[in-house]
């Protein structure tokens, strides 16, 4: 029985490998493999494995402890040609599985020299790319902070982009809002003429969106009304 270069003797419970070298099994072992060979190219449950090792006279059998010895006895075959499956199950490919770029592949899969020579190019980039910015370089992405409504309602505030002043104009609108609907308003400036606004959580089953312009490219400043109006705070 065939796992890529290797094979498998269900008499004498051993591997052969192709450089000549025999190793022998447990008898938990030739019991996994014999019914992932008798299933190859099916999933076999994690169940029906473990009745084939109590079949055995394997007592506790312990499924992902000797499937990870077995891995390891088998070698580099056994990642070409075995799959586990969600919590399904595992599986042996009848063929191996096309190779995948040395970055699809796990730390262990790779050469410790090149994976350790990778890690540092990682590290002098990173450092390069540091030392390049600027010092006064400000994140503009998410501020977050907690707003109290007029309602007593204290909801969540996410604040993105530059544009403090009309952020920090429509926080302080916000602290003359009344409503308990939704918990989270996220917000951000486009070129000081529009506004958008989402809100979401608490009783909104899904977020709302609003979308706010100024006329003749001024700032936009947005006014309890225009929340109320839009339905965002109660009237």
């Amino acid at each position: 029985m065939q796992i890529g270069e290797i094979r498998f003797s269900n008499r004498s419970m051993t591997l052969t490998f192709p450089d000549g070298r025999i190793q022998s099994v447990t008898t938990a072992q030739g019991a996994l493999l014999m019914a992932l060979i008798s299933e190859r190219g099916r999933v076999v449950s994690r169940s029906s494995l473990r009745e084939a090792m109590e079949h055995v006279g394997v007592k506790d059998p312990r499924l992902d402890t000797e499937m990870r010895a077995l891995g390891k006895l088998v070698g580099k075959d056994w990642a070409q040609f075995f799959e586990s499956v969600d919590d399904q199950g595992f599986l042996l490919h009848s063929k191996a599985k096309s190779k995948r770029s040395m970055f699809d592949k796990p730390s262990g899969a790779i050469p410790v020299p090149l994976y350790l020579g990778m890690a540092a190019l990682v590290a002098i980039v990173v450092g390069v790319i540091m030392l390049a910015m600027p010092e006064d370089v400000e994140m503009p992405f998410t501020k977050i902070e907690t707003v109290t409504l007029a309602s007593g309602n204290q909801i969540e505030f996410r604040r993105f982009g530059r544009h403090e002043p009309q952020l920090r104009q429509l926080k302080s609108v916000l602290a003359k809002c009344n409503q308990e609907r939704w918990q989270t308003i996220t917000t951000s400036v486009s070129g000081l003429s529009f506004l958008h606004i989402v809100i979401e959580g608490g009783e909104l089953p899904v977020p709302k969106n609003y979308k706010f312009l100024s006329d003749d490219e001024m700032p936009i400043a947005v006014t309890l009304t225009h929340l109320q109006e839009a339905g965002i705070c109660d009237n």
